[in-house]
């Protein structure tokens, strides 16, 4: 009986150091996404602001959305994660954006002169959108 009570204090202190050394811990993870032109591989910073034209080719402009995983625990990984983002344009009577499942997701298409903000979002767990990735930028249209 001696023998059970000893090795049940000792495996209780195991288990409360291994939890105080954080080793029974979930390693913490955030992410982040970055917009990029596709064919320039220029980075679309949150918050700045590109120009298109109304004719062609100048009035369309293909993204590339990366995310990257930062973790604690690994090594960061980066997807493309384009076809699987969502893409808003709060008007698209100046500015469409192809959609998931479309031939084309992430192309920006101009169709009349004016400013659109674009909001570029990728959410890792869809049950929280509180940890979403977002974007912001704004789309200048103009006529030459």
């Amino acid at each position: 009986m001696r023998y059970l009570t000893i090795l049940f204090v000792a495996c209780t202190l195991l288990a409360v150091s291994s939890c105080q050394s954080g080793s029974l811990s979930q390693p913490h993870t955030t992410s982040e996404i970055h917009v990029f032109n596709s064919v320039t591989g220029a980075e679309i910073a949150d918050g700045s602001t590109i120009t298109l034209n109304t004719t062609a080719p100048l009035n369309t402009r293909q993204l590339k959305v990366m995310r990257t995983v930062h973790s604690d625990t690994a090594a960061d990984v980066t997807t493309d994660v384009t076809a699987t983002a969502d893409y808003n344009s709060s008007d698209v009577s100046i500015l469409q954006i192809s959609q998931e499942g479309s031939p084309t997701p992430g192309k920006l298409e101009a169709k009349s002169a004016g400013t659109a903000a674009v909001e570029v979002v990728f959410g890792g767990d869809n049950a929280d959108p509180t940890d979403d990735d977002h974007v912001n930028f704004t789309v200048n249209v103009v006529t030459p």
